[in-house]
């Protein structure tokens, strides 16, 4: 779908952007039908009996590149984003699959639409879309999706992403990354389950023994194995990341 251009095919009515004077042939229902504020204007002041063409044009003081991806989100809005590629996360597993979402609408347009959605206050239906939509970026683009998911308080994607963000660690990202997150309180949360995890893989790191039950145990060389191993698994704990992979840690 390409945002930068609209086009109404059974118009009935006009939008007029201010700053620009450029007109939109716009449909009268999809105004009503996709935006409560539209719907509003409509029951107030009734423009379908008066009298002359001009008189049927609504003047909004909004940019016309503005207006073209508004008309067109009510117009044509798009589809539910079908996560077809996304398989079920494994709660023990520390390696985190990335996958691009090349159909779905792109997350820079997306806070704009968000912000439209609420001036104009779109339908439930459009919204919760763009909430599919958000949500595919998830894996990609995880601090944008979480920064974006707190501001609109969309609690379950701001959770969902953030588990997209064990990896890299909050250190390497940049201060305009970390810009994006929109709270202190939201930075904090971060921060609190990085450490919460990296501390929870060292615990099991070293609570492992290396003859579980006396599995396998060396009468002979017991005490030299277990020293060693004890040493071991302590240089592993400290290098653990907390979205890195054990083996990583390993090498």
């Amino acid at each position: 779908m390409s945002w930068s251009s609209f086009n109404c095919t059974n118009p009935d009515f006009s939008v007029r952007s201010i700053p620009d004077d450029v007109k939109f042939d716009v449909s009268k229902n999809s105004l009503i039908n996709g935006s409560e504020v539209f719907r509003n204007m409509f029951s107030i002041c009734d423009v379908s009996r008066t009298e002359t063409t001009e008189t049927n044009v609504l003047d909004l003081d909004e940019a016309a590149g503005i207006l073209t991806v508004l008309l067109r989100l009510i117009h044509e809005p798009p589809e539910e984003y079908d996560p077809v590629d996304f398989v079920p996360l494994d709660k023990f597993e520390t390696q985190i699959p990335v996958i691009t979402p090349t159909a779905a609408i792109p997350l820079p347009l997306l806070p704009k639409l968000f912000q439209l959605a609420d001036k104009y206050e779109l339908s439930q239906p459009i919204v919760r879309t763009l909430q599919t939509h958000l949500v595919a970026h998830k894996s990609t683009s995880p601090l944008r999706v979480y920064g974006i998911a707190t501001q609109l308080s969309l609690d379950t994607i701001a959770a969902e992403a953030s588990y997209y963000l064990l990896l890299p660690p909050l250190r390497t990202y940049s201060l305009a990354d970390i810009r994006s997150i929109p709270t202190a309180e939201a930075y904090h949360k971060l921060v609190l389950l990085h450490s919460y995890r990296i501390s929870k893989l060292r615990e099991i790191v070293l609570g492992e023994e290396i003859f579980p039950h006396g599995y396998g145990e060396c009468p002979a060389h017991k005490l030299v194995i277990e020293h060693a191993w004890d040493e071991r698994r302590k240089e592993v704990a400290i290098r653990i990341e907390s979205g890195g992979h054990l083996s990583q840690a390993v090498l």
